[in-house]
């Protein structure tokens, strides 16, 4: 006798079929989510470090910037001194149209620039600019001469001072122009008489006639206030 068919195991069959058939569909569906977050993640990194490189490019740009910002000051700053170093050298100006100066006052224009050098080491240094046919200086080779080591700066403001108070008996602060001749044609180096006018004149506001103690001082040195 032929065994009959079992319908109940065919049921059961095609029940599995469909429930592996659900699996393997369960498993697509899980892999095409993973691969999905795969990629969002991958996307959000891709933010991130595009993110991380535009915060980068904002950080320099602000550094250059600021760099841009202080070379602008910096520039004004020497704008700013070349105008009052030139106000300065144009006063020893011959011709005022000119942009130079006569050699012979390379003395003058050293110290009102707050140099003090010796008569005896300015006298070499024009010889020897005059020995080259150097009779004219322009404001560029004045600055280059401050450079040079005999210029030096005679910082002791003080010491200056108190020296220069001796002659003022009345202790206002200003010094009789003919004492003040006397004094420099008879102290240390003598001066000629042209240097020494230009020196008394250094001392001189429109409206004295005698000379400021602190406005010489700020004419020789500087202004350190």
């Amino acid at each position: 006798m032929e065994d009959e068919e079992n319908p109940q195991l065919d049921d059961s069959i095609d029940n599995e079929n469909v429930d592996n058939k659900n699996i393997d569909n369960e498993n697509v569906d899980n892999k095409n989510i993973d691969n999905e977050n795969i990629d969002n993640k991958n996307i959000d990194n891709e933010n991130v470090d595009n993110e991380d490189i535009d915060n980068e490019h904002i950080d320099n740009e602000h550094i250059d910037n600021e760099n841009i910002d202080k070379e602008n000051i910096d520039n004004e700053d020497i704008d700013q001194e070349m105008i009052e170093l030139n106000a300065i050298f144009s006063r020893f100006k011959d011709d005022p149209n000119e942009d130079f100066i006569n050699v012979n006052r390379l003395t003058q224009v050293l110290q009102a620039f707050g140099r003090n050098p010796s008569l005896k080491d300015s006298e070499q240094r024009i010889n020897e600019l005059e020995a080259a046919e150097k009779f004219e200086l322009t404001l560029e080779d004045v600055l280059q001469i401050t450079n040079e080591s005999w210029t030096a700066i005679n910082n002791d403001r003080d010491g200056l001072r108190q020296a220069l108070e001796k002659f003022d008996p009345t202790q206002e602060g200003y010094i009789d122009i003919e004492k003040f001749r006397t004094i420099m044609t008879t102290l240390g180096e003598p001066l000629t008489d042209e240097e020494l006018d230009d020196l008394i004149q250094l001392g001189l506001n429109d409206e004295q006639t005698k000379i400021n103690i602190d406005y010489l001082l700020d004419q020789l040195l500087g202004n350190n206030t």
